[in-house]
């Protein structure tokens, strides 16, 4: 299957499970009610609980989002069961590798920036704007806008200061964000790696990427592009949908979240499923 056809499907996925869509969307719409609870109950002994429901529901989401993946995989064509403890525990060792994944592209971007002196020059710029005592009357009231304010910033700081920084910012952006990529898509399918051949495997980079060269590069890169594409437009029409007075944030989780969810997940499992040689540790 290329990478067109396994888009296509993942496409078509959630409007042929149409039930589970459903339920899938009125959970994350819970999610949503249970985040205004907690911004209302704020304080109160309810925050409390609604913080530890919702916690406990997402991981349930977390969990089914493996077995969608698992099923995809296997290459069936029906959507999962509902197994609420395993679902749960499932979801909670996911979460956890996702969290221990993004943290390298975390690191990476934290030592470019380093490497290339945006600390310091964003110390030495601090220092000499807090010397300022009008910039800093300006700050203390909320009224400092740096885009408004360049002027006044570049009269205080020395201009090699700004463009050095600002370089900096730019280029530990670019690379953060490129190392983001990289490692989503490592994670993606060393997920899927550590729940097949154990949780650490998962993390051995030359092993998931022999895992990766048995699907075939050419797959990998033209599925994930098209996919961060079409997750790109789907988002542009969650935020759309989201600015509808009211109605605007319940709407965007009950039909496009869901949509998302299942449609990216389906398809991660479709690509594996290409996967067919084993490879020996």
């Amino acid at each position: 299957m290329g990478a067109v056809d396994i888009v296509k499907q993942s496409i078509k996925y959630p409007f042929e499970n149409k039930k589970v869509w459903l339920i899938i969307g009125v959970l994350f719409l819970l999610g949503v009610i249970l985040e205004e609870l907690t911004e209302f109950f704020e304080g109160n002994l309810l925050y409390h609980a609604f913080k530890i429901i919702y916690f406990i529901g997402s991981l349930f989401v977390s969990g089914y989002e493996v077995s969608v993946v698992h099923h995809g995989v296997k290459g069936l064509d029906d959507t999962p069961d509902f197994t609420f403890k395993e679902q749960i525990i499932d979801g909670f060792k996911s979460t956890m590798f996702y969290f221990i994944y993004f943290f390298f592209p975390l690191i990476i971007g934290v030592v470019v920036a380093y490497l290339l002196g945006v600390f310091s020059n964003a110390h030495k710029a601090s220092v000499l704007l807090s010397s300022s005592p009008v910039l800093q009357h300006m700050i203390d009231n909320g009224a400092f806008l740096i885009s408004s304010n360049y002027a006044k910033i570049a009269m205080i700081v020395p201009h090699g200061i700004l463009i050095n920084l600002a370089i900096g910012i730019i280029v530990t952006v670019i690379i953060a964000f490129i190392a983001f990529l990289v490692f989503t898509l490592f994670a993606l399918i060393g997920h899927i790696v550590g729940e097949e051949h154990g949780f650490k495997k998962g993390f051995n980079i030359k092993f998931v990427s022999k895992k990766l060269k048995n699907i075939g590069w050419s797959l990998i890169l033209s599925w994930y592009i098209m996919m961060i594409i079409l997750i790109v437009v789907l988002l542009i029409i969650r935020s759309l949908v989201q600015m509808i007075p009211e109605v605007g944030p319940y709407l965007a989780a009950l039909i496009i979240t869901s949509y998302l969810f299942m449609m990216t997940f389906r398809s991660v499992g479709l690509v594996y499923h290409e996967e067919e040689t084993d490879i020996d540790e």
